[in-house]
């Protein structure tokens, strides 16, 4: 077998450590050990269980293995809460309204007809172009593409619809056609024009607005505007207490950051300096956004990356980490891609079978993705975000 180059003193010793046993070692084992907090000790031990099998090689699934079970072996560390601290926002009463009309779980029938896509997209549309006929402009709105072409020649005008095609002419032009519940509009950006840029962030289905001026049947585009939050004074909430985010813990994974979560536990519950106990006793809410284990058969070749191969032993260490939370701390718990529920969104909750006894305690919130849900007079929208993934996929980067 053709040995690994010798790149540095560490590969040198763990080579000559496992020749002095008789032993071979797997290059990719070799790569592995170098990875780990201790690899000469890892090594002796990867050799001892291979002697064991009687086998003559150390392999990169066994050391693989056994990392892996050294890893879930420092699971059980347990934050110990600090007894003398006492958070300023135990005495504050928790101010939480989950708004139910807009939770999918337990609420999911859609059967999914075409009348439920058509219903989707016509609901969409109407509250994108909401959005887009508040916006001021010098181009006047057509409030339906029907009353457009009726308009006088090169007369400024904003057209709000949906994009149905967007394609490259053989001279470098852009067409696109822009749909409403009325009628149909070919508009064309030239390759000449300013905007051509603007075009590479059109998308099929997206709505909206486009300024220009028809030319004939033709409508020249002169900008395109996509619909945007208006900015407004940031609201407050009237109490003096905070409010903690978080997301992808990937409970499961050997990425996830054990040693900091621990740490952060902890600092929930009053470990640290003085500044820092005064800044986590005014926490009263912790919000997380999805992926709380790492999930199995996620993607291709997950379980090398895994240190707990089993779903709900998964979901058990996360139960078991987040019952550290102190009771006075309320969580809201949403589920992502990773987690145990339909990829499709919106995603529900989790299932009880998977919360391992967290839906049971009073502090604890379980919602699904995207959740919609007021605390202390604030509105938030927590969402993972999965679909954004496909959207930036979708679009065509400028050259």
């Amino acid at each position: 077998m053709e040995m690994p180059l010798v790149s540095n003193v560490a590969e040198r010793e763990l080579l000559q450590a496992a020749e002095s046993h008789q032993m071979l070692l797997e290059p990719e084992a070799l790569r592995e050990l170098l990875l780990c907090d201790e690899p000469r000790q890892m090594l002796e031990h990867a050799v001892a269980v291979a002697q064991d099998r009687n086998e003559f090689m150390v392999s990169h699934s066994l050391v693989a293995d056994l990392i892996a079970a050294r890893q879930l072996e420092r699971k059980s560390v347990v934050v110990v809460p600090n007894a003398r601290f006492d958070a300023p926002a135990k005495g504050h009463e928790p101010d939480i309204r989950i708004f139910k009309d807009r939770e999918v779980t337990r609420k999911s029938r859609c059967t999914g007809r075409l009348e439920d896509f058509v219903e989707h997209f016509k609901d969409r549309f109407s509250r994108m172009k909401g959005l887009m006929t508040s916006r001021r402009s010098e181009y006047p709105l057509m409030d339906r593409l029907s009353r457009a072409a009726g308009k006088g020649q090169r007369e400024k005008m904003r057209l709000i619809g949906m994009v149905y095609e967007k394609r490259t002419t053989k001279n470098g032009h852009v067409l696109v056609e822009l749909e409403d519940e009325t009628a149909t509009v070919t508009a064309l950006v030239s390759k000449n024009s300013k905007i051509l840029g603007l075009t590479s962030g059109l998308m099929e289905d997206e709505v909206v607005a486009l300024d220009g001026f028809f030319n004939g049947e033709l409508f020249i585009i002169d900008d395109i505007v996509w619909p945007d939050v208006p900015i407004r004074e940031p609201k407050r909430g009237g109490a003096d207490v905070n409010i903690g985010f978080l997301s992808d813990l990937h409970v499961g994974s050997k990425y996830f950051l054990q040693h900091q979560f621990q740490h952060f536990l902890g600092f929930l519950n009053g470990k640290g300096t003085e500044e820092e106990q005064e800044l986590s006793g005014k926490i009263k809410y912790l919000f997380i956004a999805g992926d709380l284990v790492d999930g199995i058969g996620v993607y291709p070749t997950q379980e090398k990356q895994l240190v707990t191969k089993d779903i709900y032993e998964q979901y058990k260490n996360m139960s078991e980490f987040l019952m550290q939370v102190p009771e006075h701390i309320h969580v809201i718990l949403a589920p992502g891609n990773h987690d145990a529920v339909r990829t499709a969104e919106p995603q529900p909750a989790l299932f009880d079978e998977f919360a391992q006894g967290l839906e049971k305690k009073d502090n604890m919130h379980l919602v699904g993705n995207p959740a919609w849900f007021e605390v202390e007079g604030l509105k938030v929208l927590m969402y993972h975000g999965t679909s954004l993934d496909s959207l930036i996929a979708s679009m065509n980067k400028p050259e």
